[in-house]
């Protein structure tokens, strides 16, 4: 007789999921009859050694029937199923035999055709379809007849499928008790659950109907999901549906780890809740193939931060264990928590297999058990997790949280502001979000601080002090980690800066190696103590605050040193070498040239002040706002020039940093004594360049006042006067205007070509681009729109360049006007609302109101 050896045929992973389905079956049946705790016990069969056992033997008897009754009716085929190695690697074979012990009563019932239909992909070379399906469906049928019959499960199914009288009802609890009691391999809160069923599964067969025929209930979220804390749930729309896009099914997402990560305080536990919630509550509406069937929740947070203080708490989560103890809680598999230590892997394994699980572990940060991290990165499919830490991952995929968008902050702050009784005005709740940057936590414990009755003002400064509870419950363990190490030096270096550093600039200030600056940024960015965009770093304004507890003098000056450097090397010394400056190299570090000014004046350190004020004078001609800024910082300068004796920059500075900014700012009688005295000064050095700027802006007021003489006579005294090209070029450019202001283009146009070429070839791109301007308008009003286009286009791909956002403005609208002319309406609309937004972000209202006035012209 042939041999048809199972156990070697079925894959592990086909014989572990029948042999759970048997048990899943019964244990069903025990929370429909009993209940949860019956059914629970019941699982526990899954690891029971002798029901494993005899499980196996089943399978051995069931392919020892099949060769022995199917053998004499067709031995070709037996044969040809016990020589095919891959028979139960077949979807066909492995559905129709997770069907028949899901639902084992179709060989008792009407329902057998669940099982008995083609198996099309089986023996596929065979011609004869029918008698692969009746061979195939007679091993089936054995496979479900011995199955049944285990000792352990066979009365239960007697009962539930089979048609008894009373008395045979009785006998079959008779036997199963029998039965029981002489499998020495069950303990007894097992052998008492399957007693208890047998007796409720026969008390219901008594009743007037009988039994019908029982199936698996609907699935049930199994979870252990705490309640929030936190009330309503506002903002994190954008950070919600990362999480989620990431925990949605493979091929979808291909990530099983999503961590969550930040500072203390900043909503990351309350954000993974509110996903598991979602999931949760949306259970019905989700997608089938996106819901999860069970929701498992582990803490490891050893504090919290109320209104009184910083509070310890009960560690739940300490080590694996801890997390494999939630998952038996959650999905009542009190199997895994009494099984040996080396089962309990697999019996975990196997416990989420059964279901798409979202497992989440919060606070990770305080777990030391290296064997947690490694459970995470090997979660069994479809198994998804969320870690909340304020430490980053690196097998995750990691979703950084950051402060609050003012818009949702509001949301917040009311919300806080309606539960504790406290009224802000919104002067403070905008002073409370800048002070907190955002900070979920840091809004909701300062306005319970107020609702305890300190005053705003009060609970503001607290918020500025580095021992505040607030600073000590987001940072104090973090930055215990990095004490004496070169991440802590890069920290407080990186807290001087006024918004943001480069990596160059940290290492520098810090004073620390490549080597150990890079490691300790990535340090810094894994502990969420800095955030990282580009190749720059910056602090939340709360970390800010920490980390500049520890003042360090030497920090400082070399804070100073360093843009001192880089404005030496990237600009030069003379006043006029930024003039032509790359926004992209200054913009980025403004105002932290400010600060270095600031700090360098307040030392008295006048070459390192007068070097950066000549890296920062020109960009800080763009806006009322940042003349207002080269207004003050040039005062300083001013001081500087004189302490170091230096006459040129002195006639400079109150020519052009002074006398020009405050004319612009509306301020004539301060810009004109500050010219006058630049001249006074000038003349007595002889420097003819400086009077040449003198005169020509002179003219350029003369001309504001439409006092044409005066302003001729005025550019005519600079063009003699000036020696240098650029000091030529702006006198040229003033004469230009003049000839455009009385409408005598040939002129006009004459002197901006000038200007142009000039410009051009001495590389003075500013200058250029503002000649070209002046050029397309002079055309425009000329009507002369291909030339105007001509100018203007390339005026802008200059400024673009150079990204002079205030001229690639100026050019947006001149567009808008050119293809107003053409009737082009759409295009000049384009052209018109790019040049607003780029002024109102400039604050420049007089270019915004202009911009509106010609959009409200398009839109007529």
């Amino acid at each position: 007789m042939l041999q048809l050896d199972l156990l070697q045929l079925i894959p592990a992973n086909l014989k572990q999921a029948v042999g759970d389905a048997l048990v899943d079956f019964v244990s069903d049946q025990a929370k429909k009859f009993l209940s949860d705790e019956a059914a629970a016990r019941i699982k526990k069969l899954r690891s029971n050694a002798a029901f494993n056992q005899a499980f196996e033997d089943s399978l051995k008897r069931a392919a020892g029937r099949f060769v022995a009754e199917y053998e004499a009716q067709d031995e070709d085929l037996v044969a040809a199923i016990a020589a095919d190695k891959e028979f139960f690697n077949n979807q066909e074979i492995q559905a129709a035999l997770l069907a028949v012990v899901r639902r084992p009563g179709v060989f008792e019932s009407d329902d057998r055709e669940v099982i008995a239909h083609s198996f099309a992909t089986v023996l596929p070379q065979r011609r004869n379809r029918e008698r692969v399906d009746q061979a195939v469906t007679y091993l089936l049928k054995c496979l479900a007849e011995e199955l049944m019959s285990l000792p352990e499960l066979q009365p239960i199914y007697s009962l539930l499928f089979q048609r008894l009288t009373a008395e045979a009802a009785r006998e079959q609890v008779a036997i199963q008790k029998a039965q029981l009691q002489a499998l020495t391999g069950l303990n007894t809160g097992l052998r008492e659950a399957l007693l208890q069923l047998t007796e409720a599964v026969a008390e219901q067969k008594l009743l007037p109907g009988g039994a019908a025929l029982a199936l698996p209930s609907p699935p049930k979220v199994f979870h252990n999901l705490p309640q929030p804390d936190y009330g309503r749930f506002v903002g994190r729309e954008a950070e919600m549906a990362q999480v989620v896009r990431i925990l949605r099914p493979y091929p979808h997402s291909q990530h099983a780890l999503v961590t969550i990560d930040g500072i203390g305080g900043i909503g990351k536990s309350a954000l993974a809740l509110e996903v598991a919630h979602r999931y949760l509550r949306n259970f019905d509406r989700i997608p089938p193939e996106d819901r999860f069937e069970a929701i498992i929740w582990a803490s490891a947070k050893q504090t919290v931060l109320t209104a009184e203080g910083i509070a310890t708490r009960p560690q739940v989560l300490r080590t694996l264990d801890d997390i494999y103890t939630a998952i038996a809680v959650a999905l009542h598999h009190e199997e895994i928590t009494e099984a040996r230590p080396e089962e309990q892997a697999e019996i975990v394994r196997r416990a989420l297999t059964r279901q798409r699980t979202l497992l989440l572990v919060d606070n990770l940060e305080t777990v030391d058990d290296e064997a947690v991290l490694a459970f995470l990165r090997e979660l069994p499919a479809p198994t998804k997790a969320i870690v909340t830490t304020r430490h980053r991952l690196d097998v995750a995929y990691p979703v950084r949280l950051v402060g609050m968008i003012w818009e949702d902050a509001q949301k917040l702050i009311a919300h806080e502001c309606a539960k504790k009784g406290v009224t802000l005005t919104a002067e403070e709740a905008r002073r409370l979000y800048d002070r907190t940057g955002g900070v979920p936590l840091a809004l909701a414990w300062s306005i319970a601080q107020m609702g305890l009755g300190y005053q705003v003002e009060a609970v503001l400064t607290r918020l500025s002090q580095p021992t505040s509870d607030i600073a000590r419950f987001c940072f104090e363990g973090a930055v215990e980690r990095i004490q004496g190490k070169p991440a802590h030096t890069l920290l407080l270096a990186l807290s001087l800066f006024a918004k943001d550093g480069s990596r160059e600039a940290l290492g520098f200030v810090a004073n620390t190696p490549e080597l150990d600056r890079d490691e300790g940024l990535v340090a810094l960015e894994k502990l969420s103590l800095v955030n990282k965009q580009g190749n720059r770093f910056w602090l939340l304004p709360l970390t800010k605050t920490f980390a500049a507890g520890a003042e360090n003098p030497e920090l400082w000056q070399r804070y100073v040193e360093y843009f001192a450097n880089f404005c030496q090397e990237q600009i030069g010394p003379h006043y006029w070498a930024g003039s032509n400056y790359d926004n992209q190299l200054i913009g980025p570090e403004l105002e932290n040239l400010y600060l270095a000014l600031e700090q360098a004046y307040a030392k008295s350190n006048w070459p390192a002040v007068q070097t950066i004020f000549v890296g920062i004078v020109h960009p800080l001609a763009l806006s009322p706002v940042t003349l207002s800024k080269r207004i003050e910082l040039a005062e300083k300068a001013l001081v500087a020039a004189e302490k170091l004796g230096d006459q040129e920059m002195r006639a400079w500075l109150h020519i052009d940093a002074l006398g020009y900014a405050l004319s612009a700012v509306g301020d004539q009688e301060a810009a004109l004594n500050h010219l006058r005295t630049g001249q006074l000064i000038a003349q007595e050095a002889d420097l003819s360049d400086c009077l040449a700027a003198a005169e020509t802006l002179l003219a350029r007021w003369a001309l504001e006042r439409q006092d044409h003489p005066a302003a001729q006579q005025h550019f005519e005294k600079a063009l003699a006067q000036a020696i240098t090209p650029r000091t030529k070029i702006r006198a040229h450019r003033i004469r230009a205007y003049y000839y455009s202001q009385r409408r005598e283009w040939d002129q006009a146009n004459g002197a901006l070509e000038l200007v142009v070429e000039m410009a051009s070839a001495e590389d003075f791109h500013f200058d250029e681009t503002q000649a070209l301007l002046r050029l397309g308008e002079n055309y425009l009003q000329m009507n002369e729109l291909d030339l105007a286009e001509k100018a203007i286009l390339r005026a802008q791909a200059v400024a673009t360049e150079h990204n002079w956002v205030r001229q690639i403005a100026k050019a947006f609208l001149r567009l808008a006007s050119l293809h107003q002319a053409r009737h082009n309406i759409p295009l000049a609309q384009n052209y018109a609302e790019q040049a607003r937004a780029i002024y109102e972000q400039l604050g420049r209202l007089d270019r915004v109101e202009e911009a509106d006035s010609l959009l409200q012209q398009l839109n007529l």
